[in-house]
């Protein structure tokens, strides 16, 4: 995870309990969230933020004791409707046969990119150690059980590969040339990539 969520200093004071103070909450997320894509996280700033949700530092001090705090609490969102998504996907991926599960997966993959590449660019460098994990165990289940389809005799070694291979083409298109994210032929060149790397 990222590491301002580690430092002790950086957690919320205290949760929203009510309608107006959840709708306090959520503006000032939002706010953190346009700031951060429109100027980058060096000019995130409570006093910033503060303006754009149109509140008060101080309403904005209740929730987020500095800077830190509500770039922790926008990844820490981040992460949490991400890997809902992506548990929703394995669900219904894993049930097809490798030649379609594949492009299905890394089309949903290049999609999440896409769709606000640069708060994706802003929020992580890198996939979650948590997510990492689930996606390594979730991969290895799944070419074990669909063994007679697949080239690579490594199972693990192949889990990782594809893994790898897929989040980096992901991320550092999103990263460098978000544009192609949106262009069909680079989205059929990554999947026929990964297919013709574990497809007998």
């Amino acid at each position: 995870m990222c590491a301002v969520n580690e430092n002790p200093e950086n957690i919320l004071k205290k949760q929203p309990k009510q309608a107006r103070s959840a709708a306090t909450f959520e503006a000032i997320l939002e706010a953190t969230s346009r700031v951060l894509v429109a100027q980058g996280r060096a000019r995130v700033s409570t006093n910033r933020v503060a303006q754009v949700a149109g509140v008060s530092v101080g309403s904005l001090y209740q929730y987020f004791p500095n800077k830190e705090a509500l770039l922790a609490e926008l990844r820490r969102r981040y992460d949490e409707q991400f890997m809902d998504r992506m548990i929703r996907e394995l669900g219904r991926v894993g049930r097809l046969p490798l030649r379609e599960a594949m492009p299905e997966f890394m089309r949903f993959m290049i999609s999440l990119h896409a769709e606000n590449p640069k708060l994706h660019n802003e929020l992580t460098a890198e996939i979650p150690e948590v997510q990492r994990k689930y996606l390594r165990a979730f991969a290895l289940a799944y070419l074990e059980a669909h063994r007679d389809e697949v080239r690579p005799k490594r199972l693990e070694t192949a889990a990782y590969i594809c893994l790898e291979a897929g989040e980096a083409l992901c991320h550092q298109t999103a990263l460098h040339e978000p544009e192609r994210l949106h262009d069909e032929g680079f989205v059929e060149e990554v999947c026929d990539l990964l297919v013709r790397y574990l497809a007998r």
